[in-house]
C-alpha cells in the first residue's frame, strides 16, 4: 500500500509549529514576546483586581553571579502556584527582586579585587546592578508570571528610605526592642552569617570533661535537669555528683561522656585531693536526690576564682541518655546556653573579638589577645596539671562552616 495514501487518512491537528525543535531558543523568543506584547499578565491582574488577593513573596536571590539550578526549581514552583491561584480568580500580583546586600557580593568582590580592600563598596554597587540585570534576562527564558518592568532591588534609595520609613513606624507603635541573640559569626571574614550561608562538615576536636568545685554558700553557669535522680558518690575518697542511672560508668572511665563536679560543702562530705583512675577502685553511694535540690548551688570557676557560679535548669536540653547529667554552658556562643542565661537574668558578655582574639573580658590575663584556636592548647595542658581532667578524647561532630 502506498505510505502517502496511509498519511492522507490520517486525521492530524494543522499547525505551524515545527515538529522538530531545530530552534528552540528563537521560537521559545517569539512566545514570551507575544506574551510581553499582548500582556497577558497585566491583564488578568486587571480581570482579578477586586477579587480576593494571593500574594507570594518570593525570597529575592543575591546579584552575585549567574542564576543556578536551584534558582530555577525555585522560580518555577513559584510560578506554577501564582499562574493557578490567578486561573481560580484570584489578584496575583508577583513581583521580582534582588538582595544586593551582604557578604556573597563582598566575597566575589574580594576575589576579583584582592588589591582593593578598602574601596570595595563601589566596585560591589556596580556589580550588584550588572548582575541583577543579567539574572532578569535570565529569568525571562523561564516565561515567569510577572512584570518584568517592575522590580525592586534592595540598594535603590527609594527603597531604603521606605525600609527607614517603616522601621520608624515600627517604633512610634513600640514593637522595637534592643537585645542581643547568638547568631553564626565568620572570624576569618569578620562578619555576621546567615544560616543559608553555614554549610556543616565533620571536624575533629578536643572533648573534654573536667572536675569543678562547689562551694558551701551561695551565684553562673552548670546545668543539671531537675526531675533527674542523681547522686552523691565517693569514689576512691573523690565526691562526685552524676546522675544516678549513669553510676556504672564511674567503673568504666572511658566511657564518661559529661562533667564531673568535686563537692565541698556543708551537707557533704568534704572532699580530699584525689584523681579517678577507673576500674577497680572502691565506689560507695552516700545519697540519692532529685536534680531540683541541686539548683541554686554554687561552685568555683576554674579560672575566675573572684566569681562564684551557680548551677541552674537545663531541662529543656540535658538527655538523661548521654553524659553525667551536668553540663557545662557557655551564654555567649551557644543558642541553648544563651536562652539559659536569659532566663536566669545574667549580663552576657563576649570575650572574644571580631577576629577571634580574646579579649579582657574574658577575666583570664594569660590568654588575653590570643586567638580562641591556640587557647585551647594552653587551657588542657594547665587542668591536667592541675589533675581537674576527668576523661579527654578527640572526637568528629559536625560543625558549621563559613
Amino acid at each position: 500500500m502506498n505510505p502517502k495514501k496511509i498519511k492522507d487518512t490520517l486525521l492530524l491537528p494543522q499547525t505551524s509549529f515545527p515538529l522538530k525543535n531545530t530552534n528552540h531558543l528563537e521560537a521559545e523568543k517569539k512566545i514570551r514576546e507575544l506574551w510581553e506584547e499582548r500582556k497577558i499578565y497585566q491583564k488578568v491582574l486587571e480581570k482579578n483586581k477586586n477579587n480576593s488577593s494571593f500574594i507570594l513573596h518570593s525570597g529575592p536571590p543575591y546579584a552575585n553571579g549567574k542564576l543556578h539550578i536551584g534558582h530555577f526549581l525555585n522560580f518555577v514552583i513559584k510560578d506554577i502556584i501564582v499562574r493557578w491561584q490567578a486561573s481560580v480568580g484570584h489578584y496575583t500580583p508577583f513581583l521580582l527582586g534582588w538582595d544586593t546586600h551582604g557578604l556573597p557580593i563582598e566575597h566575589k568582590m574580594l576575589q576579583i579585587h584582592q588589591d582593593k580592600k578598602t574601596e570595595l563598596r563601589p566596585l560591589c554597587h556596580q556589580f550588584a546592578l550588572e548582575q541583577a540585570q543579567n539574572q532578569r534576562e535570565q529569568l525571562k527564558k523561564l516565561g515567569l508570571f510577572t512584570d518584568y518592568d517592575k522590580y525592586y532591588i534592595t540598594l535603590d534609595k527609594n527603597y531604603e528610605a521606605e525600609q527607614i520609613r517603616v522601621f520608624g513606624e515600627l517604633v512610634k507603635k513600640d514593637l522595637i526592642y534592643q537585645g542581643f541573640r547568638p547568631i553564626y559569626w565568620s572570624c576569618g571574614h569578620e562578619t555576621a552569617l546567615a544560616e543559608a550561608e553555614i554549610e556543616y562538615l565533620e571536624k575533629k576536636d578536643t572533648s573534654l570533661y573536667f572536675k569543678i568545685k562547689l562551694v558551701e554558700s551561695p551565684n553562673f553557669l552548670v546545668a543539671v535537669k531537675k526531675s533527674a535522680s542523681y547522686a552523691l558518690v565517693n569514689y576512691n575518697n573523690e565526691y562526685l555528683l552524676i546522675l544516678e542511672s549513669k553510676i556504672p560508668l564511674l567503673e568504666m572511665q572511658s566511657c564518661l561522656n559529661s562533667e564531673h563536679s568535686q563537692m565541698q560543702s556543708s551537707e557533704m562530705p568534704s572532699t580530699k585531693s584525689a584523681s579517678i583512675t577507673g576500674g577497680g577502685k572502691k565506689l560507695k553511694v552516700e545519697k540519692v536526690f532529685s536534680g531540683e535540690k541541686l539548683l541554686g548551688l554554687t561552685y568555683f570557676h576554674p579560672y575566675r576564682k573572684d566569681m562564684k557560679r551557680y548551677i541552674v535548669d537545663g531541662s529543656d536540653f540535658i538527655e538523661e541518655g548521654e553524659g553525667t547529667g551536668i553540663v557545662h554552658l557557655a551564654p555567649a556562643f551557644g543558642a541553648e546556653d544563651f536562652a539559659v542565661a536569659k532566663k536566669e537574668k545574667l549580663v552576657i558578655e563576649c570575650p572574644l573579638e571580631s577576629n577571634g582574639l580574646f579579649n579582657e573580658k574574658i577575666g583570664i590575663p594569660e590568654i588575653i589577645n590570643k586567638h580562641y584556636s591556640e587557647v585551647n592548647k594552653y587551657v588542657i595542658t594547665d587542668l591536667e596539671k592541675r589533675n581537674l581532667i576527668v576523661k579527654k578524647e578527640i572526637i568528629s561532630h559536625s560543625y558549621p562552616h563559613d
